[in-house]
């Protein structure tokens, strides 16, 4: 029976080291797995690509909350400075 391997050079996607023993092992996995793995992995990388997006949002909500906090502080101040006048 003859299986088709996913491409041994689709590990630059994963996390870990290239070293020969790594690579080495991979070759031993059944072609299933390999496919299930890398499938795995591409969910994951998904996952991950959707929590920089939200954390980016919430660094930029962020950085609104303190420009609101920040002005609407100045605000008061002017104004108590105007009212003591």
């Amino acid at each position: 029976m003859h299986y088709t391997s996913v491409d041994i050079n689709s590990l630059d996607r994963l996390l870990i080291h290239r070293t020969p023993i790594v690579m080495n092992l991979f070759q031993f996995i059944h072609p299933t797995l390999q496919k299930r793995i890398f499938q795995k992995v591409d969910e994951l990388m998904a996952i991950c690509d959707v929590l920089k997006e939200r954390i980016s949002e919430v660094q930029a909500t962020q950085v609104k909350l303190a420009d609101a906090v920040v002005g609407c502080w100045m605000m008061n101040f002017c104004m108590t400075i105007y009212a003591a006048k």
